[in-house]
This record gives C-alpha cells, sequence and structure tokens, in this order.
C-alpha cells in the first residue's frame, strides 16, 4: 500500500477554518473577536451607566415635587388650624 504525500491531504488547518481563512488570516480574526467582545462590553457599560443616570435624575425629581407637595400641605394644615382659611369656618 503505498503512502499518499502530504501535499495530497487537506491540512486539517484549512478544512477547519472555512470561508473565512480566505478573508482574513487567523491572527486577524482573534484579533476582530477581541475588538467586537470589547467594543460589546464598552456598549453595554454606556446602556448600563446611562440607565442609572436617568433613575437618579428621576428619583430626584420627583423627590423635590414631593417635597413641595408637603410643604404646601403643611402650611394649609397649620393655617387652618389657626383658623386664617375661610374654609375652615
Amino acid at each position: 500500500m503505498p503512502l499518499k504525500k502530504s501535499g495530497d491531504a487537506p491540512s486539517l488547518r484549512r478544512a477547519s477554518t472555512g470561508p473565512l481563512r480566505l478573508i482574513f488570516p487567523p491572527a486577524l480574526n482573534w484579533a476582530l473577536l477581541a475588538y467586537a467582545m470589547f467594543a460589546i462590553a464598552i456598549g453595554w457599560a454606556y446602556a448600563a451607566s446611562r440607565i442609572h443616570a436617568d433613575y437618579v435624575q428621576t428619583m430626584e425629581a420627583e423627590r423635590n415635587s414631593l417635597r413641595g407637595v408637603c410643604a404646601t400641605l403643611r402650611s394649609t394644615t397649620l393655617a387652618m388650624r389657626r383658623g386664617a382659611s375661610p374654609e375652615a369656618e
């Protein structure tokens, strides 16, 4: 049984990479994959940061609104207790 030459057998490396081997070299594929993962991580971090900032801003606005309502209710209640309001009569 004659031995086949190594040039006749397809390389395992060529068979496993498929059509991407024709577009980019393997080292560049890993670099692009790492860059894509880094870009996605930065995007998620930015989105989480914006969501948190919006949450804090909304809570602060509602807190200020409730402080105004509380101050109005307090002053109205005190005025009614002192008899200075026409509605109290």
